[in-house]
């Protein structure tokens, strides 16, 4: 199963949403992408990094993950969105 069908765990805490997204580049573009991959996405916060794997697809958004992410946001994550984040 490709990474932009297989579907996310729920309840991942912070560090493990950012350990999956960078697993997914991994997958995407190599193990010499790892560091670079976790430097992007480091300062992203728990609902923005959630956010990101739910939609990795976007003709196949994981909705169930979308809908814990906004769950999830602040003030701050709307506006980074907003600002096409």
């Amino acid at each position: 199963m490709s990474s932009a069908t297989k579907r996310a765990p729920r309840g991942m805490t912070r560090a493990e949403a950012l350990d999956y997204l960078v697993g997914l580049d991994v997958e995407r573009w190599g193990d010499g992408e790892r560091e670079a991959s976790w430097r992007m996405h480091c300062r992203t916060s728990h609902a923005l990094l959630l956010n990101s794997i739910a939609y990795r697809d976007p003709e196949a958004p994981d909705t169930d993950l979308a809908a814990e992410a906004r769950a999830l946001m602040t003030a701050a994550d709307l506006r980074v969105l907003g600002e096409g984040g």
